[in-house]
């Protein structure tokens, strides 16, 4: 509020000034004869440049955003971008426990928001506010192709989000978005490519060394290989959802394989999961263990709630090295859950 003390007002009295401190509203008081209409024009020019100068910011930071979405290690790269603007931590949760984060230090706080994330209805695309141990953080789904593929969590300073983190953040998702929109394509290029070389393998079709080698990098006629079988219910309904659901478990197998450092050919049809596990096979049979720390791995990832797994089964095969037996390993593996389902085997190796 402003007062120009003159002809109309002599003073300001002490109740208006006290009423304006409570309500923390300023009060401005002229002394001298002075332009309103000179003032009022100075105050709209500097709003007006104001807000072009954060116009022309937000221009500039989308188009970052966008250059560095095309970048090697984009996604850190934004990461980075992100603290530079808002000099806080941020991170990015993806599927099968894959995360990305800036600065270093602030890996430690996956363990505090992680579990947050479960609990979080994401259905809208708005940011939402959670809170851990006193620490304030504000997490945004990254979505595409109408699923959810992580998420973007930044560390608050207070528990509210002013509008230019609102801005960074939409737009560091989108930017995101776009990068996992491209490694989906390949990813999805390069498994049906894989499927297609998993399914002549397991039919007992010829597959040369340089097929096995365009989908497996690091194959090698010298490894030896088991065929794990998953066996898991299909449900009454939602065929499109089950499809996704199998996908889904492929690639988690495909990942806890790979952490033991294994090659793997991932095939999923129906009901059932196949994975041709490549690897150096020793004379004391140590595989033994990893393969059954892989099927350990698979029932810790909580299958029994999320697929139906309390009718999952599964069978892996003996140990061969010629890729034309794959068949007859697709065959033990088969044999291990039929022995099962009748109640002769207990264990899951032929």
């Amino acid at each position: 509020m402003c007062i120009a003390i003159g002809t109309h007002v002599k003073e300001v009295s002490s109740e208006v000034l006290q009423f304006a401190d409570a309500h923390h509203f300023p009060v401005i008081v002229f002394e001298k004869r002075i332009s309103f209409a000179g003032i009022i024009q100075d105050l709209h020019r500097m709003i007006a440049s104001r807000h072009y100068q954060s116009l022309r910011q937000m221009s500039v930071l989308s188009k970052k955003f966008n250059e560095l979405s095309l970048t090697a290690n984009g996604i850190l790269n934004i990461l980075q971008e992100i603290y530079k603007q808002l000099e806080t931590p941020a991170l990015f949760l993806t599927e099968y426990d894959r995360m990305h984060y800036y600065p270093p230090a602030s890996k430690e706080l996956y363990k505090r928001i992680y579990p947050k994330i479960s609990h979080l209805s994401m259905a809208a695309a708005n940011a939402q506010i959670v809170s851990s141990e006193g620490i304030h953080f504000v997490i945004m789904p990254v979505k595409g192709l109408g699923q959810i593929w992580g998420y973007l969590c930044l560390k608050l300073k207070t528990d509210a989000m002013d509008a230019y983190t609102s801005f960074i953040m939409e737009h560091a998702v989108l930017a995101i978005s776009q990068i996992m929109l491209r490694t989906k394509t390949m990813e999805e290029n390069k498994r049906v490519a894989e499927e297609e070389v998993s399914r002549k393998l397991l039919t007992g079709k010829d597959c040369e060394q340089a097929e096995m080698k365009a989908v497996l990098p690091g194959y090698s006629a010298n490894l030896h290989f088991r065929v794990i079988l998953l066996k898991v219910t299909k449900p009454q309904s939602g065929t499109k959802e089950w499809e996704e659901t199998l996908l889904q478990l492929s690639a988690m197998m495909k990942n806890r394989i790979k952490k033991k450092g294994m090659l793997s050919l991932i095939s999923a049809a129906k009901d059932e999961i196949t994975a041709i596990c490549f690897f150096k096979k020793d004379e004391h049979n140590h595989d033994l263990v990893t393969f059954s720390d892989i099927h350990q791995s698979l029932v810790q990832l909580s299958i029994k709630d999320r697929y139906n797994g309390k009718h999952t089964m599964t069978g892996i095969s003996k140990a061969y090295k010629n890729t034309a037996d794959v068949c007859q390993a697709y065959d033990d593996a088969k044999k291990v859950i039929f022995l099962q389902q009748i109640n002769l085997l207990q264990e899951i190796f032929l």
